[in-house]
């Protein structure tokens, strides 16, 4: 291995990584043949003599090329550390009479999450406490947390191999117990149906480990008999599931690099049926809220920059029923939005900036008539954070 300029790196001669003895892996793909001379180093349960080995002696001569720089590595790292706070919190958001927030403590890594009930100045309840739960892990991410309708249960997802295949567990949180309940191998994403007893969650391919069906579990059941909501057969789409802001839909997406497609199911719907909101086409990318009797849909259909458009839902396919709520400008492009029900907030990029537009629902304001979140520096970004509670009129 060579230095800046050439210079080889010091360092023994018998860590170098030794040859493959394995035939190079062939697969077909739409491109045709493709040769992956690397497959041999495959090993899902990490077990593997072989493999494991020329990990050692990578990490080894890793180890000897960096060892003059140690006390520059530390004197980095210190200096890194100071610029973090060693107590902070997220800003507390109220949900369903439920202050939620998140907090780190000095010396620890590892987020901590928890609510108050009513005000900030009662008992803190701890949802999750990552310190704990990633003791005598190698690896250890918190994927996502969702708590139950009733506020009673808490469904979370925790990755300990690194490769993004996550566990969703149950916790009850009037007792602190851990529900028998597990299913391997998700996406982070989850979402409680009304019924407080029923998960919908994201299946990874064993193999592949893309995102290929919607599941539901519901709460002392086998995993096994996990009922199939939706299943991606276009293995170029990645699937991901969430919730309406109104709580009223389950809100299913299939995305690929330039197409979305996306489904709904009544959160209330025992039968957990999916009904398509608008069939995918050729370089059409769109994304759907719900409000009222209607969906607020982001299209970039006759929209290069995109516009916002309102329609009922059960005609939603149709796109002669939409009428503009923000309609395509030249010069404007609109990354994301929010909805309550009072207003729609609107992320939109113009001048180099990302800048934050708020329209009422009542009237028909012209965009003169918006408000454009002022900022007192002359250049900035202001990025929208969902916020739960369609009847909020807070935004972040």
């Amino acid at each position: 291995m060579a230095g800046p300029r050439g210079q080889a790196f010091p360092g023994p001669t018998n860590l170098a990584p030794p040859q493959a003895d394995a035939l190079p892996h062939q697969v077909t793909s739409a491109c045709g043949m493709r040769t992956d001379d690397y497959y041999w180093l495959r090993d899902d349960a990490r077990q593997s003599p072989r493999v494991l080995d020329y990990l050692a002696r990578e990490n080894a001569y890793t180890q000897a090329v960096l060892a003059p720089h140690a006390a520059l590595e530390e004197a980095l790292y210190e200096e890194l550390i100071t610029r973090l706070p060693p107590e902070d919190a997220s800003v507390p958001v109220l949900y369903r009479g439920y202050w939620y927030y998140t907090r780190y403590e000095a010396g620890s890594e590892y987020p901590i999450y928890a609510r108050r009930q009513g005000a900030m100045n009662s008992t803190e309840q701890v949802l999750l406490d990552g310190n704990e739960l990633a003791k005598d892990q190698e690896y250890f991410e918190i994927g996502d947390y969702a708590v139950s309708p009733d506020g009673n249960l808490l469904a979370y997802t925790l990755d300990v191999v690194g490769r993004r295949q996550y566990v969703l567990r149950i916790k009850n949180l009037r007792d602190g117990r851990t529900l028998a309940d597990a299913v391997a191998n998700v996406e982070a994403q989850i979402v409680w149906a009304a019924d407080n007893s029923t998960v919908l969650y994201i299946e990874k391919d064993p193999v592949t480990l893309l995102s290929v069906r919607l599941r539901a579990h519901r709460l002392g059941t086998e995993t096994a008999s996990d009922q199939l909501v939706y299943e991606e057969l276009d293995h170029s789409y990645y699937l991901s599931v969430d919730k309406s802001r109104s709580e009223r839909f389950l809100l299913v997406c299939s995305s690929s690099t330039d197409q979305t497609e996306w489904r709904y199911v009544y959160a209330d719907d025992a039968q957990l049926r999916c009904h398509i909101v608008l069939p995918r086409e050729p370089g059409h990318e769109y994304d759907v809220e719900h409000l009222g009797e209607d969906f607020i849909i982001r299209t970039n259909w006759n929209a290069p920059n995109f516009r916002i458009v309102r329609t009922p839902i059960a005609m939603a396919a149709d796109k002669r029923t939409w009428q503009d709520v923000l309609a395509h400008r030249d010069q404007v492009f609109v990354e994301d939005f929010e909805i309550s029900n009072r207003h729609l907030a609107v992320n939109e990029r113009s001048g180099g900036l990302l800048k934050l537009r708020i329209r009422k629902w009542h009237g028909q304001a012209d965009l003169a008539g918006d408000t454009v979140v002022a900022s007192d520096e002359p250049s900035y970004a202001m990025t929208l954070v969902p916020t739960p509670d369609i009847d909020s009129c807070v935004l972040r």
